[in-house]
């Protein structure tokens, strides 16, 4: 990934492959995959597949490994259908097509503070400033 800014809220924007991104797992507090809704990305995009180059959430933390030592995990928990039409579409494309994506990351410290990012991101509404 390659830094490109740091947001007033902690967070960073970076950009990465499309093939990166798909290859970070989705979070398990994410809903299920909705085919229908991925169904419904699929015909919007049809095969302009570049146009899904932006609005990615990751977040990234600390977990403990099987072997009991701590690792940095990331995981996306906003465009996870996004996501499926990209991993869709490069199954039948073939490894020789990628582009470049913006993917927004956020650091969280435990499970706790995830959540809260995920539940901010998905009730994100604007109030007077």
């Amino acid at each position: 990934m390659e830094f490109l800014h740091s947001y007033n809220d902690g967070s960073s924007l970076y950009r990465m492959s499309a093939r990166s991104l798909c290859r970070i797992p989705i979070w398990k507090g994410n809903r299920m995959v909705d085919l229908a809704h991925v169904q419904t990305l699929k015909g919007a995009v049809g095969p302009e597949i570049t146009r899904l180059d932006s609005g990615y959430k990751v977040i990234r933390y600390e977990e403990e490994e099987e072997k009991g030592g701590r690792v940095m995990k990331s995981y996306v928990v906003d465009g996870q259908h996004r996501i499926r039409v990209l991993q869709d579409a490069f199954t039948v494309l073939g490894p020789e097509v990628d582009f470049i994506v913006t993917v927004t990351e956020m650091e969280v410290a435990t499970e706790e503070e995830a959540i809260r990012y995920f539940n901010q991101i998905n009730h994100f509404f604007l109030k007077e400033l």
